[in-house]
């Protein structure tokens, strides 16, 4: 079973958007509407009477995204499709119920979609992001990968995350790159330019030379304003002796002595 089990990348492939999909609530619509609000997606594939690995990637991805800045949060999106075609509504609610239960007060930030679908919808998503699971008839149990897939705004595949455990950090740099070129505050744009993406390693790793550049430019800046303010403080005492000496030189001489 497990050499049927896995993951194909396929960066920069778009999800289908046309595809009919059903939210937890019970509204039908199309993957298309999922990302009419824009901003990054955090997606993932589960099926919602899933024992142990599913629950573990859903619980890895919450806890990272509650250690997301506000703002990263307030403008990602996360979803979560059943590969099981069994799976209902009211499955996906309890599921959902159940994942955000984990995440504390971030919870109430979360925009997580919990959604169900026809098999040749899940098929279609899956082939896509290069999915690969099995169906162990035995065991009634779906063999499948522990990943997390980050799109961009339009639906594109921007990076693949693995384990039942990840950094914030590595989510987060994940996301900034998923904007594309939407980055907005100085922290952010600094992150992306120390970091980059190790794909042996499978996480983000601080990029040493980087480093030492901004660490060069940040000695150029402190020895100019160390220069600067020593320049404005010689100017100052400067001004001040030349007003002295002007203040000196418009005094009245004292007359001499008369002599004897």
């Amino acid at each position: 079973m497990l050499d049927r089990v896995g993951v194909q990348e396929h960066l920069g492939r778009t999800l289908p958007k046309d595809l009919p999909v059903q939210r937890q609530d019970g509204k039908k619509l199309s993957f298309a509407q999922l990302l009419s609000e824009g901003g990054p997606v955090i997606f993932t594939f589960a099926y919602y009477r899933c024992p142990v690995l599913c629950s573990m990637v859903l619980d890895a991805t919450a806890r990272a995204y509650a250690g997301l800045s506000p703002a990263l949060r307030s403008r990602t999106k996360l979803v979560t499709l059943s590969i099981d075609p069994t799976d209902t509504s009211a499955s996906a609610t309890r599921k959902r119920k159940e994942v955000l239960g984990h995440m504390g007060e971030a919870a109430g930030a979360a925009r997580w979609d919990f959604l169900t679908a026809k098999p040749p919808v899940i098929k279609a998503m899956t082939s896509t992001a290069g999915f690969r699971y099995v169906y162990e008839e035995k065991m009634k149990q779906y063999g499948h990968s522990a990943v997390v897939f980050i799109l961009s705004p339009d639906g594109k595949i921007a990076r693949y995350l693995y384990g039942i455990s990840f950094e914030s950090k590595d989510l987060e740099l994940a996301l900034l790159e998923a904007q594309e070129g939407k980055v907005s505050s100085a922290r952010e744009k600094l992150l992306l330019y120390c970091f980059r993406y190790d794909a042996h390693a499978g996480r983000y790793v601080l990029v040493a030379t980087r480093v030492m550049q901004l660490a060069g430019l940040l000695t150029v800046l402190i020895l100019g304003l160390a220069l600067f303010l020593w320049w404005r403080r010689d100017l100052r005492n400067q001004r001040a002796t030349s007003a002295r000496n002007a203040r000196a030189s418009a005094l009245p001489e004292e007359p001499s002595p008369a002599g004897h």
